[in-house]
């Protein structure tokens, strides 16, 4: 009669032990302003991988994606510590467009090794407005890869005084992975 429900279970579903990728998203309230974006991520896992940057002058809907829209694309960075030897970060794939698969192993992840914290800052060349930003980590535990362990980003008009943004403890064993 579809008014009367029993209740099979209440258990939580437990969450897959494989690959995830992690698409973290800061949306804005306000339009916000910089020149300058830096991205500070900590981990205590052996491995933290990114593959992906983007700040996006309005928010990204369902609608296609649309590369005049991400400010970020093919702008330079710098990277402090620099990424491992093993998945290095060669001719800027932070901002090249491509994002990374499942695998960590196709040549699109940019690996840092260790328990560290590891800062890297955009240049987006001339002060712009913008309301989001996208970054993507990989998850595979049996590789000793997480995501970070907390996320920080800022915003500069002069790479002296920073606007903190957002400041995020992620708990990767909740985070909604993306495939």
């Amino acid at each position: 009669d579809q008014s009367n429900w029993t209740l099979l279970t209440d258990d939580q579903i437990a969450r897959p032990v494989g690959d995830k990728i992690y698409r973290y998203q800061y949306v804005a309230d306000l339009m916000q302003q910089g020149r300058y974006v830096k991205l500070d991520f900590t981990s205590d896992s052996s491995w933290t991988f990114i593959d992906e940057i983007k700040v996006l002058k309005y928010p990204q809907t369902s609608a296609p994606e649309d590369d005049g829209n991400n400010i970020a694309f093919e702008k330079i960075y710098t990277s402090s510590p620099a990424a491992s030897s093993e998945y290095p970060d060669e001719e800027n794939k932070l901002t090249d467009g491509w994002i990374g698969t499942e695998d960590s192993f196709n040549g699109l992840w940019v690996g840092y090794e260790g328990n560290k914290t590891a800062e890297i800052i955009l240049d987006l060349e001339t002060t712009q407005p913008f309301e989001q930003i996208e970054m993507n980590f990989l998850q595979n535990r049996q590789s000793g890869i997480q995501w970070p362990d907390s996320v920080k980003v800022e915003t500069s008009a002069d790479k002296s005084q920073w606007t903190g943004l957002f400041v995020d403890n992620m708990d990767a064993e909740n985070a909604d992975g993306m495939a």
